[in-house]
């Protein structure tokens, strides 16, 4: 079982600007100007700290999306490798130490049976 993608952390962790350096974008004329990943624009890609966009083709993503596009890959590898090159852990499911709830959503247990509620 391969480890979980850490979306949220990367997202809330890793800005737009790190990641254009990161991949290797150079700036053109002003610090959130780039030459866009996906057309021959020189300096329509705007990177903003949560996403970019492009205002010759239209292509928008968040940072995960920017590093995919430029890497040529899937979002889920792109999160992995920024997560590694930033130095991101996946957030535990629970915290060790804690007992875990066996209720499942809307009160009921995961093997059917009805738990709490008026009619208990």
């Amino acid at each position: 079982m391969s480890a979980a993608i850490p979306w949220s952390e990367v997202r809330g962790s890793v800005t737009g600007p790190q990641v254009a350096a990161d991949v290797g974008l150079k700036p053109a004329r002003e610090p959130h100007k780039f030459g866009c990943v996906r057309c021959d624009s020189s300096d329509a890609l705007h990177v903003y700290p949560d996403r970019a966009h492009c205002y010759s083709c239209g292509w928008s993503g968040s940072v995960i999306d920017l590093a995919a596009a430029k890497w040529n890959t899937e979002p889920a590898e792109a999160c992995r490798v920024l997560a590694e090159r930033f130095g991101i852990r996946p957030a535990p499911l629970y915290r060790p130490g804690r007992p875990v709830s066996r209720v499942g959503h809307r009160g009921v247990s995961p093997v059917g049976e009805r738990v709490g509620g008026p009619d208990s």
